[in-house]
């Protein structure tokens, strides 16, 4: 759910499962079809809360950095639907705590119509007591911190696979790109920059 330009489908595909990626951004999906390559996996454009799939149709529902666009009753009442009995809704959240994300959300800002509303949807975001609220069973948390290096390019690249490219108008996205890319040229190290992260995962059983 919310499978974006498809990066974390396809890892999941290199794991072995079998993987339907959906998101409600149809340029997102596109994307992630062009990137398919030598993966076998089924993507779909539909909103969280309206999936155009059978009861029980999965036995595992992730979401990487992106259920708290769609933790609202409706979106989780559907992926109880879609979840086998004793199916397992896993949520993975990276919470950056480096320069790096705050850069490339003020450039990406910079660059997008100042009257969109960019509210935190994170604000007072706790997955495991929303998966408690909603019945999940066997609720497991676990947190850990990681340190990604990233070339500039792929920087520049990880930035546009983010909601808040979306935002950034058609005419200044090569500009919005060749700034950030200036930016972050100027923190890197031997030609990377590194992004401190917190990753959380919850788990629960429906």
């Amino acid at each position: 759910m919310g499978c974006g330009t498809g990066i974390s489908s396809c890892q999941l595909a290199d794991h072995g499962f079998h993987v339907t990626g959906c998101d409600i951004d149809g340029r997102m999906v596109n994307q992630a079809l062009l990137g398919l390559a030598n993966h076998t996996i089924e993507y779909i454009e539909a909103p969280a809360n309206h999936v155009p799939r059978l009861d029980e149709s999965f036995e595992v529902v992730t979401a990487f950095s992106s259920f708290h666009w769609f933790c609202d009753d409706s979106s989780i009442l559907e992926i109880r639907r879609l979840l086998v009995d004793e199916g397992i809704l896993f949520v993975v959240n990276k919470n950056d705590q480096s320069e790096i994300g705050a850069i490339i959300r003020d450039v990406l800002e910079a660059f997008s119509p100042p009257a969109i509303s960019r509210r935190d949807v994170k604000t007072n975001y706790y997955p495991e007591r929303i998966l408690n609220y909603n019945r999940f069973n066997d609720i497991e948390e676990f947190t850990c911190s990681v340190v990604e290096r990233y070339s500039i390019e792929e920087a520049v690249l990880y930035s546009q696979s983010t909601s808040l490219w979306n935002l950034v108008t058609e005419e200044s996205r090569n500009r919005a790109a060749d700034t950030l890319a200036k930016i972050l040229g100027s923190y890197a190290r031997n030609g990377f920059v590194e992004r401190r992260l917190e990753i959380r995962a919850v788990s629960g059983y429906r």
